[in-house]
């Protein structure tokens, strides 16, 4: 029986802002579970990748100094499937960039997966990704 405590973070922020937010804070646990979808593909890279990737960076150093270990948890989407059958760059004006985008995002986020689990293997850091399906 450990505390938890909820932080929500605009994951499209600055890494530095996120890091203040979390300043001071022991964190066991980090649950990347960032999701947009839709509007500017920049945006939909940023949130669902580029922060959560930022955001385990910074945690990293309080993860490791967990008492039993760390955990990471990356929360994906089975959409990383159909990362391969879309190109962002496509001129193709029926190809759906924000679906692109995301499936994008969410490969990359089960690769960060792969690279944390392989780096953080004698660390006691616990690194896992899950993919829930379609949320509605």
């Amino acid at each position: 029986g450990g505390r938890a405590i909820f932080v929500e973070l605009d994951l499209d922020a600055r890494p530095a802002e996120i890091a203040r937010a979390l300043a001071g804070k022991q964190v066991t646990l980090l649950v990347n579970n960032a999701g947009t979808m839709g509007g500017q593909v920049g945006r939909t890279l940023r949130v669902n990748l580029c922060g959560p990737t930022a955001l385990t960076l910074a945690l990293l150093p309080s993860l490791r100094a967990c008492k039993g270990g760390g955990r990471i948890v990356n929360v994906g989407s089975s959409s990383h499937l159909r990362a391969a059958d879309v190109r962002l760059s496509a001129v193709d004006a029926s190809v759906d960039r924000s679906l692109a985008a995301y499936a994008q995002s969410k490969l990359g986020l089960m690769h960060l997966s792969l690279l944390l689990r392989d780096a953080c293997e004698n660390e006691h850091i616990t690194v896992c990704d899950c993919h829930p399906g379609i949320v509605w």
